[in-house]
């Protein structure tokens, strides 16, 4: 799914995007709420809170979303190209699994650490955290949507 707009609302951001099979969905939290030929038609049935999720419709109303574009962040940069392929969502999750890697080799050294210093139980603690941070870096690995060339 590629992200084209934002709309940063006290409710959650939502995100106009658009899935593989060129179809572009409202979105809130990462979750579809709804699937239209066109952007403009997302933008206003979201607006209207006419989606798939009717017991957020009034909800949704209250904020106060926009119908038009123009009112919209992109959400790839200050240019508005609704084609980009890349996008700051890329960076974003790239970013957070950079800083989980990090963070995963600093726990991981810690629990040598503490290993060497007789605390075998913080130690454990440390690897189990490192572990689980190596499994959700390889479940997330390769999500999002990468620059095509």
């Amino acid at each position: 799914m590629k992200l084209l707009y934002v709309y940063r609302t006290k409710g959650g951001e939502f995100y106009l995007g658009q899935s593989e099979d060129g179809r572009y969905h409202p979105l809130l939290y990462g979750e579809s709420l709804g699937e239209y030929a066109s952007l403009e038609q997302a933008a206003e049935e979201l607006a209207a809170g006419r989606t798939i999720a009717p017991d957020c419709s009034t909800f949704i109303e209250e904020l106060g979303i926009p119908a038009e574009l123009r009112d919209w962040t992109n959400s790839n940069g200050p240019a508005v190209n609704p084609n980009d392929q890349t996008g700051r969502i890329t960076m974003n999750l790239n970013a957070l699994f950079f800083i989980r890697t990090i963070v995963t080799i600093a726990l991981l050294v810690g629990g040598l650490w503490l290993m060497s210093r007789d605390m075998t139980v913080f130690a454990f603690v440390c690897f189990a955290l490192g572990g689980f941070l190596i499994r959700l870096n390889k479940k997330q690995k390769g999500t999002g949507t990468a620059p095509k060339k």
